[in-house]
């Protein structure tokens, strides 16, 4: 299975829950017990929340912890309105208070252009 399967299985089973809607509203930490396949997920670190359809992801390493495990829990923060991730940073542009931080930026580049 591959790690997007997991995840994807790992956010379905929380969804059922109900402490999640839909997979935006999800933060996950993907733990693992080889150094080898930590090293994977930390590379592709920021690109895990566009490839998982979530807001929030991080890595761990844990001995303890089998090759891949997904732990899944709702994300932090406000949703954004352009973005729909949730997100801790909203409301710190003062231009855009209502938007967070990359929402906020980018606007402020297709302003300049």
């Amino acid at each position: 299975m591959s790690v997007r399967e997991t995840v994807t299985k790992a956010i379905e089973e929380v969804r059922k829950t109900g402490a999640v809607g839909s997979s935006l509203e999800a933060s996950i930490v993907l733990r693992t017990s080889k150094s080898e396949m930590k090293a994977f997920l930390e590379s592709a670190l920021p690109l895990w929340p566009q490839v998982a359809i979530v807001s929030e992801a991080a890595v761990e390493f844990d001995a303890a912890a089998p090759e891949l495990e997904v732990k899944v829990s709702r994300a932090g923060g406000a949703k954004c309105p352009r973005c729909w991730t949730w997100r801790r940073d909203i409301g710190a542009s003062a231009a855009a208070p209502e938007l967070c931080g990359r929402c906020a930026a980018v606007l402020k580049e297709q302003h300049k252009a």
